[in-house]
């Protein structure tokens, strides 16, 4: 899906997607041609079982700030398809990186948005392991071997070793997936390369996961300035484990902590139905405005992007 900044008026409505409400703007028919350029471009990355939709109210309001904003639906990790989140695309997320530099590719090539993006002013952004994923294409390299054993160390404590609410599976599967299905060994084999995109001038990291996992050294590689956004009631991405050495490790980190936000604040508004059938994905503390924190998030972000240029 692709946000873009359009000429002149159009009519725009309430749009929503699945449990998501995802904001007011022009679609298909409606929409007028894009602005002439050249716009700085954002590929933008969901998290586990989420979709474009459920990270939409940062491309919108990228958009609106000048920029195309391209959000990807990773195969198998997502609820855009049919079936919802599998067990592979669920696991094998350093597959997800290379989705990334594919959907760059496309967009660079297509037609109508090619001559439109400033092909110097690229950057990534990704929620949860969406995070992860923006972090891969910037430089940043897993070391696969230590999940088992920090899992063994930390067991249910940590993210990484529980399935995420969202997941139809249990964690031992995970790993009798891992050991002895084809697919799951031959993809192994591809868990620690080097997916850097050197077109990636800038990374915004929400929530970030998998810390534990990334090689140090790679992440003192990471030229790209990261700005990293967490919550600090967030079970899954915690502070200790993810956020603190991501950003001591950075060459060039900045942190912002939002105060009293949970994980999935960084998800879109919810519908009404996502307050009946999925309220955790919607719902917030008391007194927490998740609009609000959205429209912070993304003018911080947007601050970063603005000023890269390679």
């Amino acid at each position: 899906m692709i946000w873009y900044p359009t000429h002149g008026q159009a009519r725009v409505t309430e749009q929503r997607i699945a449990i998501f409400r995802t904001g007011r703007y022009a679609v298909d028919r409606d929409v007028p041609r894009l602005a002439d350029g050249p716009h700085p471009l954002v590929v933008v990355s969901h998290g586990t079982g989420g979709s474009a939709a459920s990270i939409a109210w940062l491309c919108r309001r990228l958009a609106a700030a000048g920029f195309i904003a391209a959000a990807v639906n990773h195969h198998g990790g997502t609820a855009a398809e049919h079936g919802g989140l599998t067990l592979p695309g669920a696991v094998l997320w350093w597959e997800r990186a290379t989705d990334l530099s594919r959907v760059l590719d496309r967009v660079l090539a297509d037609p109508a948005f090619g001559a439109r993006i400033d092909p110097t002013r690229i950057s990534v952004a990704g929620f949860s392991i969406g995070a992860y994923t923006a972090l891969a294409v910037a430089g940043a390299r897993l070391q696969i071997d230590r999940w088992r054993p920090y899992c063994g160390a930390h067991g249910a404590d940590s993210s990484l070793c529980r399935v995420p609410p969202e997941a139809g599976f249990r964690i031992d599967e995970v790993w009798d997936f891992l050991d002895n299905d084809p697919l799951a060994i031959e993809s192994l084999t591809r868990a620690d390369l080097d997916y850097r995109d050197e077109r990636v001038k800038a990374v915004a990291a929400i929530a970030p996961v998998t810390v534990p996992l990334l090689e140090e050294t790679s992440l003192a590689t990471v030229t790209a300035p990261v700005h990293v956004f967490a919550a600090s009631d967030d079970d899954q991405s915690t502070f200790d484990a993810d956020v603190r050495p991501l950003v001591r490790s950075l060459p060039s980190g900045e942190l912002t902590i939002i105060d009293g936000a949970g994980h999935y604040t960084f998800l879109s508004e919810g519908t009404l139905a996502g307050r009946l059938i999925a309220r955790r994905f919607v719902a917030d503390r008391p007194g927490i405005s998740r609009r609000r924190i959205h429209d912070r998030v993304a003018a911080e972000a947007a601050a970063l992007f603005v000023v890269q240029r390679g």
